[in-house]
């Protein structure tokens, strides 16, 4: 198995004296080689020092430094001043006949400025880890529009979902979702593995238009326009073993009923004898076989019917936290 490397935020809490990292936050990224890891690990490094928005950098960042700050900080001032930064950097009494610095950044710091400044202190606001061992749970939010009320009323029903706000890379995000029920302990929406939740979203999905095909996105408009690329649909159909698209050639005995049919849709579509006209699609009951079937062809439809959101709870035994309520991102 090819190793992979992610990239993941760090969050921090304040001490009133200064920001300290107290965990692994949501991922930024996931990469096939350290170096390029390490290369957007710089750049959004630069980006959370800007981030911080600090009067007084050397004393913001002490954390990183603190066992050699003897040392470090007259570097930090001999760096500054090297750059030219004195409007940036002052010198301040302590009451006692001493000074101490402070430094802010400037706003027309570049990227190999911060880079160093960055290397001086020894900050990081983000994490590059090496995937060995990575549990992961998903979220599957249905689509209002896709659906109608009558199916959510009917799910709803039957307990398959309820609304919840779960934080998503540290916002709540609220909306309907699929709710997962352990064997023991309460109904809950984070579903514990990936494999599980594309599962439950496409047996939904095939539960909804067989329960309800007039009144979902695909019945109630025209097939050649559910997606933004109808010929690149039409072939993935073509293609499909689950999925079987029934077509008809349009012709003087019912190019009418057609454009009927059409009308009733609010279709933007004129047909001419000679074209083919979509009757209809027919799904085949759900087998796991047909997941990934079913996951290519909602990627096609411009009314997506669901958003599943794959989350990571677990790396090398570290656990990643989501949310935090006591601290923030940078």
């Amino acid at each position: 198995m090819e190793k992979k490397y992610s990239l993941h935020k760090l969050w921090f809490y304040y001490t009133d004296e200064w920001h300290c990292p107290s965990g692994l936050g949501p991922g930024v990224g996931v990469f096939s080689t350290l170096e390029q890891a390490e290369t957007e690990k710089r750049r959004l490094d630069r980006q959370s020092l800007k981030n911080l928005r600090s009067t007084d950098y050397i004393r913001d960042l002490t954390y990183f430094y603190e066992t050699t700050a003897e040392q470090t900080i007259p570097k930090i001032v001999a760096f500054a001043q090297s750059q030219n930064w004195q409007q940036s950097l002052r010198e301040r009494p302590t009451g006692n006949n001493q000074t101490y610095w402070e430094l802010s950044l400037p706003s027309d710091a570049t990227a190999e400025q911060m880079d160093a400044l960055l290397q001086l202190t020894n900050a990081s606001f983000h994490k590059v880890i090496a995937y060995n061992d990575v549990k992961e749970y998903s979220y599957v939010k249905l689509n209002n529009s896709f659906r109608g009320k009558k199916a959510f009323d009917q799910f709803k029903a039957d307990g398959l979902l309820e609304p919840r706000n779960p934080t998503i890379n540290g916002e709540q995000q609220k909306g309907l979702y699929l709710i997962h029920k352990p064997l023991k302990g309460r109904k809950v929406s984070k579903i514990p593995s990936t494999t599980l939740a594309r599962q439950m979203a496409v047996k939904t999905f095939l539960d909804g238009v067989a329960a309800f095909p007039d009144t979902t996105f695909l019945g109630k408009t025209y097939i050649g326009e559910w997606s933004y690329e109808p010929e690149l649909l039409r072939a993935y159909l073509a293609g499909c073993t689950s999925i079987v698209l029934h077509t008809t050639v349009v012709g003087p005995e019912n190019i009418k009923a057609f454009t009927a049919a059409l009308k009733k849709k609010k279709s933007f579509v004129t047909l001419s004898e000679g074209m083919l006209y979509f009757e209809s699609v027919e799904f085949k009951p759900f087998e796991e076989a047909y997941v990934n079937e079913i996951l290519g062809l909602a990627e096609l439809l411009r009314e997506k019917p669901f958003v599943i959101n794959d989350l990571i709870a677990e790396i090398n035994g570290e656990v990643v936290e989501d949310y935090k309520r006591e601290g923030g991102l940078l």
